[in-house]
């Protein structure tokens, strides 16, 4: 019994002292996954813009996890990369596509405390960083959230994107 009270006192201890840790505590700072490997540049662009355009004061850094592109799609993403001021972290490989491998990859690259991640042809509302750390400051750590997404119309409507257009979009499909 003494055994078994003191592991349930050390493990209430280390989440109030997760919890009360100050990279989490009031940090609004967000680091954002997308993993790829030979996507299409054009949805990139479009995921890239809708990001550039976030409204409100979050500090977010866009990470591009490539795990085995081609060189010359490599180079191609490395330029679109720095038109939007993203990471770009290249992982030189020949074994076949793993999601996992990537957005562990891109993890380990983050610079913030709080990760999400994403897939390369998102669109984001306005606000969606915004609501995303409101979130977080709300319910902090140890908290996983997940977000709805909704089917996108064909991609020749949707270019250039502009987040102004998001709500016409937004119950579409």
């Amino acid at each position: 019994d003494a055994v078994v009270q003191e592991i349930c006192l050390n493990r209430r201890k280390a989440k109030q002292a997760v919890r009360s840790q100050s990279e989490f505590s009031g940090n609004t700072s967000l680091s954002i996954v997308i993993p790829v490997r030979n996507v299409n540049i054009e949805r990139l662009h479009r995921s890239f813009a809708s990001l550039r355009q976030q409204r409100g004061d979050c500090q977010f850094e866009v990470i591009i996890s490539d795990y085995g592109s081609n060189s010359s799609y490599a180079t191609e993403l490395d330029a679109l990369c720095n038109e939007f001021k993203v990471r770009h972290v290249l992982t030189q490989t020949s074994n076949p596509w793993s999601r996992s491998k990537a957005l562990n990859i891109g993890i380990r690259a983050s610079l913030y405390p709080w990760v999400m991640t994403t897939d390369a042809d998102m669109i984001f509302g306005p606000e969606f960083i915004k609501m995303v750390m409101s979130y977080v400051q709300n319910f902090a750590p140890p908290t996983i959230f997940f977000a709805q997404t909704i089917k996108l119309p064909p991609i020749h409507l949707l270019d250039p994107w502009d987040n102004r257009r998001f709500s016409e979009f937004a119950g579409y499909g």
